[in-house]
């Protein structure tokens, strides 16, 4: 067999194997995938239907539409029931109380100037707590309070004691306090227009009776704020003097009276 003629009878051999394996293939049915089978959703059991008067339809006057939880449009069952409201506690040996706990109401007006304490840092000028001090009012009886502070005047340290008033109007309040003040004082006076010597006399310890109207704002967080002005006399006489024109230099009359201004910031405790 020559060469030519292997060739030929190969070729024929390999297209009947090719024939052969198509059959085959489509003889063959295509392999399937399986799948889990199907579950079926769970229902929310059905609610029970309400119950009616026989001969009376469920809407007919007299029959409660709403469930028994409370609440018209939630389920009878399947969820959890209507929350109570919360009632006192009451002890035992006394009927229940059917009165429903309520929240505090928030402070008002006039509950903020009920408190007993205020703690208070003073500014102004030649006021009774000096240029700068701190005072403290401890309040007795509704509206009305004892104070007793201190501070740094011109001359030196001050000591005040005092009682205090306000009729409050809401958040503002007017009052008025009425104080002994005391400390070292300086005084001096010009003459001339400035042009000549001055007069002065200096007390060791001053003893001052003041008066002082005032306009207050209390927030009600308890934070205070106020301003007051007033006159200060002087109640006893100076122990050193110079009189620039005289050669006596004894001390006597009447002191100076003192006009003053101040404003303090504060808070109640």
């Amino acid at each position: 067999m020559t060469h030519f003629e292997r060739r030929a009878v190969l070729c024929v051999c390999l297209a009947c194997l090719s024939v052969v394996g198509s059959a085959r293939a489509q003889d063959t049915p295509p392999p399937t995938r399986a799948f889990p089978p199907a579950v079926e959703p769970a229902t929310a059991p059905s609610a029970p239907a309400p119950a009616t008067v026989p001969g009376q339809s469920p809407n007919a006057p007299g029959v409660p539409s709403t469930p028994a939880s409370g609440y018209p449009y939630a389920p009878t069952s399947g969820y959890p029931p209507a929350p109570t409201p919360y009632r006192p506690w009451t002890p035992p040996g006394y009927p229940p109380s059917d009165r429903v706990a309520s929240v505090p109401a928030q402070d008002d007006a006039a509950d903020r100037w009920d408190r007993n304490n205020l703690l208070e840092a003073h500014l102004g000028i030649g006021t009774p707590y000096g240029y700068a001090g701190v005072a403290y009012e401890r309040v007795l009886v509704r509206y009305f309070g004892l104070v007793f502070g201190g501070g740094m005047g011109s001359a030196g340290p001050q000591a005040v004691a005092g009682i205090r008033a306000r009729i409050p109007f809401g958040s503002v309040a007017l009052g008025a306090e009425l104080s002994w003040s005391g400390g070292p004082y300086d005084w001096s006076r010009c003459r001339a227009f400035c042009l000549d010597d001055y007069d002065t006399k200096h007390w060791d310890f001053a003893h001052w009776v003041n008066v002082s109207p005032a306009v207050e704002l209390r927030s009600a967080a308890g934070f205070n704020a106020r301003l007051y002005m007033g006159l200060g006399e002087l109640l006893n006489d100076p122990d050193v003097c110079y009189d620039a024109h005289s050669d006596d230099q004894e001390c006597g009359g009447s002191g100076p009276t003192l006009f003053f201004l101040g404003f303090s910031l504060g808070a109640t405790l």
